[in-house]
């Protein structure tokens, strides 16, 4: 059972006093112009919301697919893996030559010889990615028209 309070039953028996809509013709009229004036704008600017998006989202797949055709620096990246397997080929070398000090005096120049061309190699392959992520950059700074605050 449903209780109601003594406001309410006052307010539904005051009801005709309620005025729903405007009294007139020209008032109705003036109404819904504006509402329809309303909905066209809000059309409007939802059609160029959705044009801008579509604009945004062409931009995102021309710039995604010029990041995805840069090559990639793969040779610099070979490089730096044979320099640290040359760094544990030296290793190697040191340890096992180690073992036989009596009857070698320059057990250590296979291990230095290896060292000295994984430092080599680790050097050139690390300026090689340096160099090649700096023109990388620098082309997509231009394309993408990076503010120079934000470059380093």
């Amino acid at each position: 059972m449903v209780q109601r309070n003594h406001g309410d039953s006052e307010r539904i028996q005051n009801r005709d006093s309620i005025q729903l809509a405007p009294a007139n013709f020209e008032e109705w009229e003036k109404t819904l112009t504006r509402i329809s004036e309303e909905i066209e704008s809000a059309t409007n600017n939802l059609q160029v919301i959705h044009d801008d998006l579509v604009a945004a989202q062409a931009e995102v797949a021309y710039r995604t697919s010029l990041v995805a055709a840069w090559p990639s620096g793969s040779l610099w990246d070979k490089l730096s893996f044979i320099a640290t397997a040359l760094f544990g080929a030296g290793g190697a070398a040191f340890f096992f030559f180690a073992a036989n000090l009596a009857s070698n005096p320059n057990w250590y120049v296979p291990a230095v010889v290896l060292w000295v061309a994984a430092s080599i190699s680790m050097i050139v392959s690390l300026l090689g990615i340096e160099w090649a992520e700096r023109k990388r950059f620098n082309f997509f700074s231009h394309q993408f028209q990076i503010p120079p605050e934000f470059r380093p």
